[in-house]
């Protein structure tokens, strides 16, 4: 299991401090949008849900014009563990990567997402028994905030992507895979904290480089990668997916990165 170093760890915080509300505090011009909120949700005129992330986004907007974001960022990462996923965590991850890789959730809402969670209860239980404790190269990471999960990731050995280099015997290589955070915790450096992890996981394990595969459509998580140097190595082909009759929306692009060797 990979021991995760003090620099990343830090001190919990109530989970239950929202970003809305400490956008008050640093911007009192928010204090509109809250107002705002409120007149439409009582006039039944917008969803509490959706009113929430308007108003979110609209407050993040005007933090962003002024220097409130960048203090915001660093209040909240400041209070941030990052640590290895134990049983305790699962269920946390689960809904966490359920929210993030198949929802939104609209037809028979609570069925669906139930099902999609025990999927991936099912999975992270399975590779953490079988893989993690079984001292096998793989790591399930967390970041917590009050003990909730609040973002994950794991770290893995899988072939590279075919067409990745043909002149070469294939051998497994490192992956990032399932990196999610939570929406309420986004653009605070979570993210980039567990990306910067598995990648001092995979040196740990003295691999050449590290793979990411991301939907092509998803621009955020491309950006992040990229914001890390990573490259773009390949994209998949249009006739695989109209092969096995998938959708299109599902094409994958593949980053890579060197990394340092380590020396045990």
């Amino acid at each position: 299991m990979y021991e995760i170093r003090n620099d990343f760890k830090d001190s919990s915080f109530a989970h239950s401090v929202r970003i809305e509300i400490i956008s008050i505090l640093l911007n009192p011009k928010t204090n509109l949008i809250f107002i705002f909120r409120f007149l439409l949700v009582a006039n039944g005129k917008l969803r509490p849900s959706y009113a929430s992330r308007t108003s979110c986004l609209i407050s993040g907007l005007m933090m962003k014009k002024s220097n409130s974001w960048k203090n915001l960022s660093v209040l909240f990462q400041n209070k941030v563990t990052y640590r290895n996923l134990d049983l305790n965590d699962i269920d946390g991850a689960s809904a966490l990567c359920s929210e993030a890789f198949d929802g939104p959730f609209r037809i028979y809402e609570f069925l669906q997402k139930k099902s999609s969670i025990e999927n991936y209860r099912l999975q992270f239980q399975k590779r953490f028994l079988d893989y993690v404790q079984a001292g096998l190269k793989h790591a399930m990471i967390v970041a917590t905030m009050d003990g909730i999960v609040i973002g994950f990731v794991e770290i893995g050995l899988l072939p590279p992507p075919i067409g990745r280099d043909p002149s070469t015997e294939v051998k497994d290589s490192a992956y990032i895979g399932n990196l999610a955070v939570s929406e309420n915790h986004r653009r605070i450096g979570v993210g980039k904290n567990l990306v910067r992890i598995a990648m001092k996981v995979a040196e740990k394990w003295n691999e050449k480089e590290i793979y990411a595969a991301v939907k092509s459509k998803n621009f955020g998580a491309r950006s992040l990668y990229e914001s890390l140097g990573f490259l773009l190595v390949l994209k998949e082909s249009e006739n695989i997916y109209q092969q096995f009759k998938r959708d299109q929306t599902d094409l994958r692009v593949y980053y890579c990165k060197p990394l340092n060797q380590l020396t045990s």
